[in-house]
């Protein structure tokens, strides 16, 4: 009797786990989300033309759409420009690399975040934008599924599937700051994909890149998108969904704007300020705003400090360098309720924009 009932135990569990797994491949099923989007998914090729040389470099990556009007959204590393370059000449096909192409415009970028907004010339018809969702909500552990093309391995319109890893990362090599970490692959062309929060509920980042596979394994980058709200709110009047009531409520649609201390030079030892300023889209200051001060290279530590009746923040007591270099001080608007002091960098909820400042320590 007793080997009975320990088989009995045995076989519920094995149902009760098969049903489990059942649930999360159904809950990891990106098919239809791929089908209702794809043509809001943009396939990019991009043609560098440079000044001295006339040599043209090409570049690929993918975009989605956020208008009816045609202004979508990509990784800004795919279209940006450095001063060798002369001419930036982009199209995209709409839902698969063997689609007729249309000629698209750099509207504006945000590198700081890695995110630009680009919209297609062609005003003669409407186009089929994606649905947006709401970055505020996501957990650790959610379903992520991207969609887009690979067009260097000539891999057209395909969905990948994965995870939320952590809500923190950060590429020190290019200076791009409040990624998130996902288990979601990314190749060649990628850059620039929605990535779709499961089950439908809409695009909650944008496919940044991964750490070298040969010295890491599995370390991948989203853009959350609420970094590419004030571009998107600016131009094409779109506004990303607010967070979910039990969510910790953020400052929406706000810039950070460089005041002081950029390109400053600090003795060893000693501290000169940074200050930024708060606005709204409008370009009115914000006052009450918490502003995170953090150096990407000095540690996990933020400093956060609030705007005053100006909208004005200011850093006072940060991380500085016993050596001599050059390094990046970075000025982010976070949640109301983020306390004032040093706070743990993972821990901070991170919204807007962000203003990078370069400065040297001899």
């Amino acid at each position: 009797m007793e080997n009975q009932a320990r088989l009995a135990i045995r076989i519920i569990s094995l149902i009760a786990c098969c049903l489990g797994c059942a649930h999360c491949a159904l809950g990891q099923d990106c098919s239809g989300q791929a089908t209702l989007s794809r043509q809001g998914v943009v396939s990019l090729i991009v043609k560098k033309i440079k000044k001295t040389t006339g040599q043209v470099i090409e570049g690929s990556g993918t975009g989605f759409i956020i208008t009816p009007q045609g202004y979508l959204i990509t990784a800004d590393h795919i279209v940006a420009r450095d001063a060798s370059i002369d001419e930036v000449k982009i199209v995209g096909a709409i839902g698969s690399l063997f689609a007729s192409t249309s000629a698209l415009r750099v509207i504006d970028e945000d590198k700081s975040s890695d995110v630009a907004l680009l919209k297609f010339l062609d005003e003669s018809h409407l186009y089929i934008p994606i649905k947006l969702g709401d970055p505020w909500d996501v957990p650790i552990g959610a379903s992520l599924c991207s969609i887009g093309f690979s067009a260097p391995l000539n891999v057209d319109f395909h969905a990948t599937v994965g995870s939320l890893s952590s809500p923190s990362g950060q590429d020190d090599v290019h200076g791009v700051n409040n990624l998130w970490t996902t288990q979601l692959p990314s190749n060649v062309g990628e850059s620039g994909s929605p990535v779709i929060r499961l089950p439908d509920k809409g695009v909650v980042g944008i496919k940044y890149g991964g750490e070298n596979p040969a010295t890491v394994q599995n370390i991948n980058y989203i853009i959350p998108i609420n970094l590419a709200g004030p571009l998107m709110s600016k131009y094409a009047g779109i506004f990303i969904p607010r967070a979910a009531s039990n969510a910790t409520p953020l400052v929406a649609n706000v810039s950070v704007q460089k005041i002081d201390g950029d390109q400053q030079t600090i003795p060893l030892g000693d501290w000169k300020e940074f200050r930024a300023k708060v606005v709204d889209t409008n370009g009115k200051p914000v006052p009450g705003a918490k502003v995170a001060w953090r150096t990407p290279a000095g540690g996990s530590l933020t400093f956060v400090s609030e705007t005053d009746a100006n909208g004005v923040a200011t850093a006072t007591n940060l991380y500085t360098f016993p050596t001599v270099g050059e390094y990046t001080q970075t000025a982010t608007v976070v949640g109301k309720d983020t306390p004032i002091g040093f706070v743990d960098a993972s821990k901070v909820p991170i919204q807007g924009s962000i203003a990078s400042f370069a400065f040297a320590q001899k």
